[in-house]
């Protein structure tokens, strides 16, 4: 019988620090503390610095060019690169002048959740055929899902607005309690898209909190 290999490989260290303790400042926005934290420990050569400066600048191109490939896709809106479209409040609903706004706004959720479904997907199959998938990887879903997840913060806000809109026409309209009310609507499709958009997003929270753990960002 082949005895098994379980010799540990060995880490790889930059002026004193893992790869993956450099990624996690870099996407944290701490490199000034990794840098007073390296100098505190010893002087770094030429050569440490100068294997750091390569380092830190191939994750910025690597997120720059993640980034990018999005944008081309979907455009600036999908990444808040844009100005934001504001969500319609219950009183713009049926507004004429919300039509054109709330058009564009449901098209740029519909973008959000095809991209995060499409994420969602590549992962699942490489889970399913045993890929490696890198740390790099992890990171770069991390970072597009997070920047796509207000969208749908923003759906299932807009769509409980309608449900408590109808609920508040039920309580008018049959002059009945708010728990009455509740029970009743509990029927109408605006409660079950208000829930099932509020159940989605909670799931995209909880994905980004995995992708997050394999990529070793706290």
């Amino acid at each position: 019988m082949k005895k098994e290999n379980t010799t540990t490989p060995e880490v790889k260290l930059i002026c004193g620090k893992t790869e993956s303790e450099i990624r996690k400042a870099y996407f944290k926005n701490t490199v000034n503390e990794l840098l007073a934290d390296i100098q505190t420990a010893s002087i770094p050569t030429e050569a440490q610095i100068n294997e750091l400066m390569a380092f830190l600048e191939g994750l910025k191109e690597n997120a720059d060019s993640f980034t990018k490939r999005v944008l081309k896709t979907f455009g600036g809106a999908i990444l808040g690169i844009e100005e934001e479209v504001k969500i319609p409040t219950t009183e713009e609903l049926y507004s004429e002048l919300s039509k054109e706004d709330l058009k564009t706004w449901q098209e740029n959720v519909d973008k959000a959740k095809k991209t995060i479904s499409a994420v969602r997907a590549e992962m699942a199959e490489k889970a399913k055929n045993h890929v490696k998938t890198s740390q790099d990887e992890w990171v770069d879903n991390a970072i597009v899902v997070e920047s796509l997840k207000r969208w749908l913060a923003q759906h299932y806000i807009y769509l409980e607005q309608l449900y408590l809109k109808r609920l508040t026409e039920l309580i008018d309209k049959n002059k009945i309690s708010r728990r009455e009310a509740e029970d009743r609507s509990k029927l109408v499709p605006e409660f079950s898209n208000y829930k099932n958009a509020l159940k989605e997003y909670e799931s995209v929270s909880e994905l980004i909190l995995l992708y997050k753990k394999k990529a070793c960002i706290n």
